[in-house]
């Protein structure tokens, strides 16, 4: 039972160094057809790192609080894994989607934002309640 508790605690950190370290590396590569662009990154690194902060805080403060994913959150995460399969895809196919990839990055970023203020907002009426 104390594994299930570290895993509940050590996978979303995992799951953030994965996605912070790909696209740190994409926009170092700078693919030519799909170069990722560093406030995108920008926007990831905040994001991550404010709700990991945000989460421990909750957590000290509260400490029998459940911090859960939430469907904004999972939703973000969907997002990041398609964008980074769909660049790796594109790369090794040498297609050049340019209208499409600025799309897909927008409304990956709308996801990121939304989710950092839908966890803000819980966070906060954590806190105040």
């Amino acid at each position: 039972n104390d594994y299930s508790i570290v895993g509940a605690y050590l996978d979303p950190i995992a799951d953030k160094v994965l996605f912070i370290s790909c696209f740190v590396t994409l926009a170092i590569i700078q693919f030519p057809s799909v170069p990722i662009p560093w406030w995108f990154v920008m926007l990831v690194l905040l994001r991550e790192a404010v709700i990991l902060i945000a989460a421990t805080v909750v957590v000290w403060q509260r400490p029998h609080a459940t911090v859960k994913p939430s469907k904004g959150g999972k939703l973000t995460a969907a997002g990041y894994s398609f964008l980074i399969g769909w660049l790796f895809v594109c790369h090794f196919a040498s297609w050049m989607p340019h209208k499409s990839f600025h799309a897909v990055l927008i409304g990956v970023s709308a996801l990121a934002l939304i989710s950092l203020l839908q966890y803000l907002w819980r966070g906060l009426r954590w806190l105040l309640s």
